[in-house]
Protein backbone atom coordinates (compact mmCIF):
# COMPACT_ATOMS: atom_id res chain seq x y z
CA UNK A 1 0.00 0.00 0.00
CA UNK A 2 1.43 3.35 -1.06
CA UNK A 3 0.90 5.92 1.85
CA UNK A 4 2.47 8.84 0.22
CA UNK A 5 -1.29 9.64 -1.57
CA UNK A 6 -4.56 9.94 -0.64
CA UNK A 7 -6.75 10.95 2.83
CA UNK A 8 -5.13 10.39 5.14
CA UNK A 9 -7.60 9.32 7.58
CA UNK A 10 -8.34 6.64 5.46
CA UNK A 11 -5.05 5.07 4.55
CA UNK A 12 -4.60 5.09 8.27
CA UNK A 13 -7.53 3.70 9.60
CA UNK A 14 -7.16 0.61 6.29
CA UNK A 15 -3.54 -0.30 7.80
CA UNK A 16 -4.03 0.19 11.19
CA UNK A 17 -6.85 -1.98 11.29
CA UNK A 18 -5.04 -5.12 10.46
CA UNK A 19 -2.21 -4.10 12.51
CA UNK A 20 -5.55 -3.67 15.71
CA UNK A 21 -6.51 -7.04 15.11
CA UNK A 22 -2.92 -8.65 15.26
CA UNK A 23 -1.82 -7.07 18.28
CA UNK A 24 -5.45 -8.44 19.50
CA UNK A 25 -4.63 -12.17 18.08
CA UNK A 26 -0.87 -11.93 19.81
CA UNK A 27 -2.65 -10.68 23.31
CA UNK A 28 -5.62 -13.17 22.54
CA UNK A 29 -3.48 -15.77 22.59
CA UNK A 30 -1.66 -14.92 25.78
CA UNK A 31 -4.85 -14.73 27.74
CA UNK A 32 -6.53 -18.33 26.48
CA UNK A 33 -2.99 -19.68 26.70
CA UNK A 34 -3.35 -18.46 30.22
CA UNK A 35 -6.89 -19.60 30.67
CA UNK A 36 -5.92 -22.90 29.36
CA UNK A 37 -3.05 -23.56 31.50
CA UNK A 38 -5.08 -22.21 35.15
CA UNK A 39 -8.08 -24.16 34.17
CA UNK A 40 -6.21 -27.14 33.24
CA UNK A 41 -3.13 -27.50 35.38
CA UNK A 42 -3.91 -25.92 38.53
CA UNK A 43 -2.03 -22.31 40.29
CA UNK A 44 1.14 -23.58 40.65
CA UNK A 45 1.49 -24.31 36.97
CA UNK A 46 -0.21 -21.02 36.57
CA UNK A 47 2.33 -18.89 38.78
CA UNK A 48 4.94 -20.21 37.24
CA UNK A 49 3.88 -19.39 33.14
CA UNK A 50 3.37 -15.89 35.56
CA UNK A 51 7.06 -15.65 36.06
CA UNK A 52 7.92 -17.32 33.32
CA UNK A 53 6.36 -14.66 31.08
CA UNK A 54 7.66 -12.02 33.13
CA UNK A 55 11.13 -13.00 32.26
CA UNK A 56 10.40 -13.67 28.44
CA UNK A 57 8.38 -10.06 27.92
CA UNK A 58 11.76 -9.48 28.17
CA UNK A 59 13.43 -11.10 25.99
CA UNK A 60 10.57 -10.45 23.64
CA UNK A 61 11.66 -6.78 23.95
CA UNK A 62 15.42 -7.33 23.66
CA UNK A 63 14.67 -9.40 20.23
CA UNK A 64 11.88 -7.22 18.97
CA UNK A 65 13.50 -4.05 20.44
CA UNK A 66 16.00 -4.18 17.64
CA UNK A 67 14.07 -6.03 14.89
CA UNK A 68 11.48 -3.86 15.08
CA UNK A 69 13.98 -1.15 13.16
CA UNK A 70 13.65 -2.49 10.31
CA UNK A 71 9.54 -1.50 10.13
CA UNK A 72 11.34 2.16 9.91
CA UNK A 73 14.19 1.72 7.62
CA UNK A 74 12.14 -0.50 4.92
CA UNK A 75 9.18 1.87 4.93
CA UNK A 76 11.33 5.09 4.36
CA UNK A 77 12.85 3.08 1.39
CA UNK A 78 9.88 2.42 -0.30
CA UNK A 79 8.68 5.74 -0.23
CA UNK A 80 12.15 6.65 -1.86
CA UNK A 81 12.31 3.56 -4.37
CA UNK A 82 15.41 2.90 -3.32
CA UNK A 83 14.77 -0.55 -4.53
CA UNK A 84 18.57 -1.99 -4.40
CA UNK A 85 18.83 -0.60 -1.22
CA UNK A 86 15.89 -2.22 -0.50
CA UNK A 87 17.64 -5.92 -1.16
CA UNK A 88 20.47 -5.31 0.62
CA UNK A 89 19.03 -4.76 4.04
CA UNK A 90 16.49 -7.20 3.31
CA UNK A 91 19.62 -9.50 3.32
CA UNK A 92 21.62 -7.58 6.21
CA UNK A 93 18.50 -7.59 8.84
CA UNK A 94 17.97 -11.00 8.38
CA UNK A 95 21.23 -12.13 9.02
CA UNK A 96 22.34 -9.73 11.81
CA UNK A 97 19.03 -10.11 13.78
CA UNK A 98 18.86 -14.30 13.15
CA UNK A 99 22.47 -14.08 14.96
CA UNK A 100 21.41 -11.10 17.78
CA UNK A 101 18.03 -13.45 18.66
CA UNK A 102 20.15 -16.33 18.85
CA UNK A 103 22.81 -14.86 21.00
CA UNK A 104 19.51 -13.55 23.29
CA UNK A 105 18.60 -17.36 23.81
CA UNK A 106 21.60 -19.03 24.33
CA UNK A 107 21.95 -16.14 27.08
CA UNK A 108 18.07 -16.96 28.86
CA UNK A 109 18.98 -20.95 28.19
CA UNK A 110 22.73 -21.13 30.01
CA UNK A 111 21.42 -18.41 32.85
CA UNK A 112 17.95 -19.61 33.12
CA UNK A 113 18.51 -21.05 37.01
CA UNK A 114 19.89 -17.81 37.65
CA UNK A 115 17.49 -15.54 36.04
CA UNK A 116 14.39 -17.55 38.52
CA UNK A 117 16.74 -17.14 41.12
CA UNK A 118 17.06 -13.54 40.90
CA UNK A 119 13.11 -13.05 40.73
CA UNK A 120 12.94 -15.04 44.11
CA UNK A 121 10.45 -17.59 42.37
CA UNK A 122 9.42 -19.82 45.18
CA UNK A 123 11.90 -22.45 45.49
CA UNK A 124 9.19 -25.56 44.85
CA UNK A 125 8.66 -24.18 41.15
CA UNK A 126 12.52 -23.94 40.20
CA UNK A 127 12.88 -26.88 38.55
CA UNK A 128 9.97 -26.90 36.62
CA UNK A 129 10.57 -23.50 35.82
CA UNK A 130 14.16 -23.97 34.05
CA UNK A 131 12.87 -26.26 31.72
CA UNK A 132 9.86 -24.02 30.49
CA UNK A 133 11.96 -20.91 30.52
CA UNK A 134 14.89 -22.88 28.29
CA UNK A 135 11.62 -23.84 26.18
CA UNK A 136 10.07 -20.66 25.66
CA UNK A 137 13.71 -18.90 25.05
CA UNK A 138 14.08 -20.90 21.89
CA UNK A 139 11.44 -19.40 20.51
CA UNK A 140 13.26 -15.58 20.49
CA UNK A 141 15.29 -16.95 17.58
CA UNK A 142 12.33 -17.39 14.89
CA UNK A 143 10.24 -14.29 16.82
CA UNK A 144 13.24 -12.12 15.32
CA UNK A 145 12.87 -13.77 11.94
CA UNK A 146 9.03 -12.74 12.29
CA UNK A 147 9.38 -9.43 13.48
CA UNK A 148 11.89 -8.42 10.72
CA UNK A 149 10.49 -9.40 7.73
CA UNK A 150 6.91 -8.28 9.66
CA UNK A 151 8.64 -5.05 9.47
CA UNK A 152 9.41 -5.30 5.79
CA UNK A 153 5.51 -6.04 4.28
CA UNK A 154 4.58 -3.22 6.82
CA UNK A 155 7.28 -0.45 5.53
CA UNK A 156 5.70 -1.86 2.47
CA UNK A 157 2.54 -0.97 3.22
CA UNK A 158 1.12 -4.62 3.08
CA UNK A 159 -0.27 -5.28 7.12
CA UNK A 160 -2.97 -7.57 6.00
CA UNK A 161 -0.68 -10.62 5.45
CA UNK A 162 0.97 -10.75 8.59
CA UNK A 163 -2.44 -10.23 10.47
CA UNK A 164 -3.48 -13.39 7.87
CA UNK A 165 -0.76 -15.10 8.76
CA UNK A 166 -1.07 -14.92 12.33
CA UNK A 167 -5.03 -15.43 12.50
CA UNK A 168 -3.61 -19.30 10.77
CA UNK A 169 -0.68 -19.61 13.62
CA UNK A 170 -2.18 -18.74 16.19
CA UNK A 171 -5.30 -21.05 15.77
CA UNK A 172 -2.86 -23.71 15.25
CA UNK A 173 -1.11 -22.85 17.85
CA UNK A 174 -4.26 -22.80 20.79
CA UNK A 175 -4.96 -26.10 19.23
CA UNK A 176 -2.01 -27.54 19.72
CA UNK A 177 -2.45 -25.69 23.50
CA UNK A 178 -5.74 -27.77 23.89
CA UNK A 179 -4.28 -31.18 23.56
CA UNK A 180 -0.96 -30.65 25.14
CA UNK A 181 -2.27 -29.22 27.94
CA UNK A 182 -5.86 -30.24 28.44
CA UNK A 183 -5.84 -33.97 27.12
CA UNK A 184 -2.42 -35.25 27.61
CA UNK A 185 -1.84 -33.09 30.76
CA UNK A 186 1.65 -31.69 29.82
CA UNK A 187 0.52 -28.49 31.79
CA UNK A 188 2.60 -25.28 30.81
CA UNK A 189 5.53 -27.22 29.51
CA UNK A 190 3.26 -28.26 27.18
CA UNK A 191 1.93 -24.97 26.31
CA UNK A 192 5.80 -23.80 25.79
CA UNK A 193 6.30 -26.32 23.13
CA UNK A 194 3.29 -25.69 21.17
CA UNK A 195 4.27 -22.19 21.07
CA UNK A 196 7.47 -22.98 19.82
CA UNK A 197 6.06 -25.04 16.75
CA UNK A 198 4.01 -22.35 15.83
CA UNK A 199 5.92 -19.71 15.59
CA UNK A 200 8.74 -21.89 14.00
CA UNK A 201 6.46 -22.17 11.20
CA UNK A 202 5.23 -18.68 11.00
CA UNK A 203 8.41 -17.68 10.50
CA UNK A 204 9.44 -19.28 7.53
CA UNK A 205 6.11 -18.54 6.05
CA UNK A 206 6.65 -14.66 6.88
CA UNK A 207 10.72 -14.63 5.68
CA UNK A 208 9.04 -16.41 2.52
CA UNK A 209 6.17 -13.63 1.73
CA UNK A 210 9.18 -11.04 2.25
CA UNK A 211 11.18 -12.47 0.33
CA UNK A 212 8.59 -13.11 -2.69
CA UNK A 213 8.41 -9.07 -2.53
CA UNK A 214 11.82 -7.71 -2.54
CA UNK A 215 12.91 -10.75 -4.76
CA UNK A 216 10.23 -8.90 -7.46
CA UNK A 217 12.98 -6.80 -8.26
CA UNK A 218 14.97 -9.16 -9.82
CA UNK A 219 18.73 -7.10 -8.05
CA UNK A 220 21.16 -9.38 -6.54
CA UNK A 221 21.26 -8.92 -2.95
CA UNK A 222 24.19 -7.82 -0.96
CA UNK A 223 25.28 -7.82 2.64
CA UNK A 224 25.87 -3.94 3.60
CA UNK A 225 28.29 -3.39 6.11
CA UNK A 226 26.84 0.37 5.85
CA UNK A 227 23.51 -0.94 6.71
CA UNK A 228 24.74 -3.18 9.67
CA UNK A 229 26.18 0.22 11.48
CA UNK A 230 23.26 1.88 10.83
CA UNK A 231 20.98 -0.76 11.53
CA UNK A 232 23.33 -1.22 14.94
CA UNK A 233 23.38 2.89 15.62
CA UNK A 234 19.29 2.68 15.85
CA UNK A 235 18.94 -0.82 17.08
CA UNK A 236 20.71 0.29 20.49
CA UNK A 237 18.10 3.03 21.65
CA UNK A 238 15.57 0.97 20.21
CA UNK A 239 16.26 -1.66 21.98
CA UNK A 240 16.25 0.78 25.34
CA UNK A 241 13.19 2.29 25.08
CA UNK A 242 11.38 -1.41 24.17
CA UNK A 243 12.93 -2.69 26.82
CA UNK A 244 12.66 -0.61 29.86
CA UNK A 245 9.14 -1.65 30.74
CA UNK A 246 9.91 -5.03 30.77
CA UNK A 247 12.94 -4.36 33.00
CA UNK A 248 10.62 -2.70 35.36
CA UNK A 249 8.43 -5.93 35.45
CA UNK A 250 11.38 -8.02 35.76
CA UNK A 251 12.54 -6.14 39.08
CA UNK A 252 8.50 -5.77 40.12
CA UNK A 253 8.30 -9.94 39.24
CA UNK A 254 10.54 -10.30 42.95
CA UNK A 255 8.32 -8.11 44.78
CA UNK A 256 4.80 -10.23 44.07
CA UNK A 257 6.88 -13.36 44.37
CA UNK A 258 7.45 -12.04 48.04
CA UNK A 259 3.13 -12.05 48.51
CA UNK A 260 2.98 -15.81 47.26
CA UNK A 261 1.07 -17.85 44.64
CA UNK A 262 -2.66 -15.68 45.30
CA UNK A 263 -1.20 -12.50 44.56
CA UNK A 264 1.32 -13.39 41.84
CA UNK A 265 -1.71 -14.96 39.86
CA UNK A 266 -3.71 -11.62 40.73
CA UNK A 267 -1.38 -9.40 39.78
CA UNK A 268 -0.65 -11.20 36.41
CA UNK A 269 -4.29 -11.59 35.35
CA UNK A 270 -5.24 -8.10 35.76
CA UNK A 271 -2.21 -6.79 34.12
CA UNK A 272 -3.23 -9.79 31.18
CA UNK A 273 -6.85 -8.03 30.30
CA UNK A 274 -5.06 -4.54 30.77
CA UNK A 275 -2.44 -5.68 27.73
CA UNK A 276 -5.43 -6.76 25.83
CA UNK A 277 -7.48 -3.69 25.84
CA UNK A 278 -4.02 -1.83 25.36
CA UNK A 279 -4.26 -3.41 21.75
CA UNK A 280 -5.84 -1.19 19.73
CA UNK A 281 -4.18 2.00 20.98
CA UNK A 282 -0.52 -0.28 20.14
CA UNK A 283 -1.90 -1.05 16.49
CA UNK A 284 -2.89 2.96 15.49
CA UNK A 285 1.23 3.71 16.62
CA UNK A 286 2.25 1.20 14.62
CA UNK A 287 0.41 2.11 11.74
CA UNK A 288 1.66 5.73 12.32
CA UNK A 289 5.22 4.67 12.40
CA UNK A 290 5.31 2.98 8.84
CA UNK A 291 2.84 5.71 7.61
CA UNK A 292 5.89 8.89 9.03
CA UNK A 293 8.64 6.77 7.12
CA UNK A 294 7.40 6.29 4.04
CA UNK A 295 6.57 9.62 3.79
CA UNK A 296 9.47 11.06 5.12
CA UNK A 297 11.28 9.41 2.23
CA UNK A 298 9.19 10.62 -0.21
CA UNK A 299 9.63 14.20 1.23
CA UNK A 300 5.91 14.91 2.30
CA UNK A 301 6.45 16.55 5.59
CA UNK A 302 3.08 17.93 5.37
CA UNK A 303 0.99 14.51 5.60
CA UNK A 304 3.70 13.74 8.88
CA UNK A 305 2.50 16.41 11.27
CA UNK A 306 -1.54 15.68 9.81
CA UNK A 307 -1.19 11.92 10.46
CA UNK A 308 -0.06 12.37 13.69
CA UNK A 309 -3.29 14.85 14.48
CA UNK A 310 -5.35 12.16 13.36
CA UNK A 311 -4.14 9.46 15.48
CA UNK A 312 -4.15 11.44 18.61
CA UNK A 313 -7.62 11.77 17.91
CA UNK A 314 -8.74 8.09 17.20
CA UNK A 315 -6.75 6.97 20.10
CA UNK A 316 -8.11 9.39 22.55
CA UNK A 317 -11.60 7.51 21.27
CA UNK A 318 -10.36 4.36 21.62
CA UNK A 319 -8.96 5.24 25.20
CA UNK A 320 -12.41 6.53 26.26
CA UNK A 321 -13.84 3.04 25.08
CA UNK A 322 -11.41 0.84 27.04
CA UNK A 323 -11.98 2.39 29.89
CA UNK A 324 -15.81 1.88 29.99
CA UNK A 325 -15.55 -1.42 28.88
CA UNK A 326 -13.17 -2.28 31.58
CA UNK A 327 -15.38 -0.70 34.16
CA UNK A 328 -18.76 -2.52 32.68
CA UNK A 329 -17.01 -6.16 32.16
CA UNK A 330 -13.79 -6.21 34.87
CA UNK A 331 -15.58 -8.42 37.18
CA UNK A 332 -16.98 -11.03 33.93
CA UNK A 333 -13.17 -10.88 32.40
CA UNK A 334 -11.15 -11.77 35.57
CA UNK A 335 -14.04 -14.53 36.25
CA UNK A 336 -13.00 -16.01 32.95
CA UNK A 337 -9.30 -17.14 35.06
CA UNK A 338 -10.64 -17.09 38.46
CA UNK A 339 -14.01 -18.87 39.00
CA UNK A 340 -14.27 -18.40 42.61
CA UNK A 341 -14.69 -14.53 43.75
CA UNK A 342 -13.98 -15.15 47.53
CA UNK A 343 -10.06 -15.75 46.56
CA UNK A 344 -7.29 -13.20 47.43
CA UNK A 345 -6.38 -13.55 43.83
CA UNK A 346 -9.74 -12.58 42.19
CA UNK A 347 -10.01 -9.72 44.53
CA UNK A 348 -6.62 -8.52 43.89
CA UNK A 349 -7.08 -8.54 40.09
CA UNK A 350 -10.49 -7.00 40.18
CA UNK A 351 -8.97 -3.73 42.20
CA UNK A 352 -5.74 -3.80 40.21
CA UNK A 353 -7.75 -3.89 36.72
CA UNK A 354 -9.86 -1.00 37.58
CA UNK A 355 -6.82 1.03 38.70
CA UNK A 356 -5.16 0.67 35.57
CA UNK A 357 -7.32 2.42 33.41
CA UNK A 358 -5.48 5.35 33.60
CA UNK A 359 -2.91 3.05 31.63
CA UNK A 360 -4.70 3.07 28.56
CA UNK A 361 -4.26 7.13 28.09
CA UNK A 362 -0.85 7.65 29.70
CA UNK A 363 0.57 4.51 27.37
CA UNK A 364 -1.25 5.61 24.19
CA UNK A 365 -0.07 9.43 24.58
CA UNK A 366 3.63 7.76 25.57
CA UNK A 367 3.50 5.33 22.12
CA UNK A 368 2.35 8.41 20.09
CA UNK A 369 5.67 10.45 20.52
CA UNK A 370 7.73 7.98 20.45
CA UNK A 371 6.70 6.75 17.13
CA UNK A 372 6.88 9.93 15.74
CA UNK A 373 10.32 10.06 16.52
CA UNK A 374 10.96 6.65 15.66
CA UNK A 375 9.64 7.67 11.87
CA UNK A 376 11.65 9.91 12.25
CA UNK A 377 14.53 7.66 12.87
CA UNK A 378 15.46 9.84 16.29
CA UNK A 379 15.97 6.77 18.62
CA UNK A 380 18.11 8.51 21.29
CA UNK A 381 15.99 10.66 22.75
CA UNK A 382 13.59 7.53 23.30
CA UNK A 383 15.75 5.50 24.97
CA UNK A 384 16.58 8.75 27.54
CA UNK A 385 13.45 9.17 28.31
CA UNK A 386 12.57 5.62 28.81
CA UNK A 387 15.71 5.09 31.52
CA UNK A 388 14.06 7.54 33.52
CA UNK A 389 10.64 6.29 33.14
CA UNK A 390 12.32 2.61 34.56
CA UNK A 391 14.06 3.99 37.38
CA UNK A 392 10.77 5.87 38.53
CA UNK A 393 8.64 2.65 38.39
CA UNK A 394 11.44 0.65 40.23
CA UNK A 395 12.44 3.24 42.79
CA UNK A 396 8.98 4.04 44.19
CA UNK A 397 8.01 0.32 44.15
CA UNK A 398 10.75 -1.06 46.11
CA UNK A 399 10.50 2.30 48.75
CA UNK A 400 6.41 1.98 49.21
CA UNK A 401 5.19 -1.68 48.43
CA UNK A 402 6.62 -3.20 51.93
CA UNK A 403 4.54 -0.28 53.97
CA UNK A 404 1.17 -0.35 51.69
CA UNK A 405 1.43 -3.98 50.88
CA UNK A 406 0.83 -5.46 46.81
CA UNK A 407 -1.63 -3.33 45.99
CA UNK A 408 0.64 -0.85 45.40
CA UNK A 409 2.61 -2.36 42.98
CA UNK A 410 -0.57 -1.51 40.74
CA UNK A 411 -0.13 1.87 42.15
CA UNK A 412 2.87 2.41 41.67
CA UNK A 413 2.47 1.65 38.02
CA UNK A 414 -0.08 4.75 37.87
CA UNK A 415 2.41 6.79 39.78
CA UNK A 416 5.09 5.34 37.31
CA UNK A 417 2.63 6.89 34.35
CA UNK A 418 3.27 10.28 35.53
CA UNK A 419 6.97 9.42 34.63
CA UNK A 420 5.41 9.07 31.15
CA UNK A 421 3.63 12.38 30.87
CA UNK A 422 6.54 14.07 31.93
CA UNK A 423 8.38 11.63 29.15
CA UNK A 424 5.69 13.15 26.51
CA UNK A 425 6.99 16.70 28.23
CA UNK A 426 10.33 16.06 26.64
CA UNK A 427 9.08 14.55 23.64
CA UNK A 428 6.78 17.68 23.08
CA UNK A 429 9.37 19.94 23.90
CA UNK A 430 11.53 17.72 21.10
CA UNK A 431 8.86 18.20 18.49
CA UNK A 432 9.26 21.51 19.15
CA UNK A 433 12.53 21.94 18.51
CA UNK A 434 12.20 19.99 15.29
CA UNK A 435 9.52 22.23 14.32
CA UNK A 436 11.62 25.17 14.96
CA UNK A 437 14.49 23.64 13.41
CA UNK A 438 12.34 23.33 9.89
CA UNK A 439 10.56 26.68 10.08
CA UNK A 440 14.10 27.92 10.64
CA UNK A 441 15.33 26.34 7.42
CA UNK A 442 12.48 27.43 5.61
CA UNK A 443 13.45 31.18 6.57
CA UNK A 444 16.67 30.67 5.87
Amino acid sequence: MNLTNGSINKILLKFSLPLIVLQLLNQLYTLIDSIIVSRFSGGNEFAILSNISTLTMLGYCLVQGGAIVSNVVFAKMFGEENKQGLSDAKRTFNIVFFVYSTIIALLYCLFAKQLLELIHIPKYLLNDSIIVLIVYALNFIPVGIVTVNQGILNGYGDSKTPMILCIIFQVLNLILDYIVVAIFDKGVLGAALASLISVLLSAIFMYYKANKLINSYKLKAHFSFDYLKSGITMMIPSTISQSVYSFGSFFLQILVNGYGVEIINGYNVAFTLNNLLLCPLVGICNAYESFCAQNIGANKHDRVDAGFKSILFFGTLVCILSSLLTLIFNKPLVSLYIKDTTLESFVYADKAFLILILNYFAIFYKNSFDSYFKGHQKMKSLAVISTIVLGTRIILSFVFTPSFGPLFLTWACIIYKLSFIISVSFNIRLCCCFFFNKITQIIK
